[in-house]
């Protein structure tokens, strides 16, 4: 296991703290100190996470909309839509915080 390993990989000093992560969880599982199955399958766990984190953002872009220049005519329409929803509203916004809500969404 990890005796087997050369001299050299041993020796190899972590360049990010994502490898010293890595390395110390793969080092702590491959240990006989750490016997439960349950802690290992943590550790894995948060290592995914770890390197899944771009993955993550990568899934919840087609779930996000960006206001630009591009998109005002869109933005209108949303800002229209929402007035009209704020008019089925039983509660009413007043003049400061529908200016707050403006500049917000503006």
């Amino acid at each position: 296991k990890i005796d087997e390993l050369p001299k050299k990989k041993k020796d190899k000093k972590p360049s990010t703290l994502q490898q010293l992560i890595s390395d110390t969880m793969i080092r702590w599982a491959q240990e006989s100190v750490i016997e439960d199955p349950e802690l290992v399958r943590a550790m894995f766990v948060l290592l995914h996470r770890q390197y899944d984190g771009i993955g993550g953002q990568v899934r919840a872009l087609p779930k996000t909309y960006t206001i630009n220049a591009v998109s005002v005519e869109d933005t209108i329409k949303l800002l229209a839509a929402l007035g009209q929803i704020r008019s089925l509203l039983s509660v009413r916004m007043g003049k400061e915080e529908e200016k707050l809500m403006i500049r917000g969404l503006g």
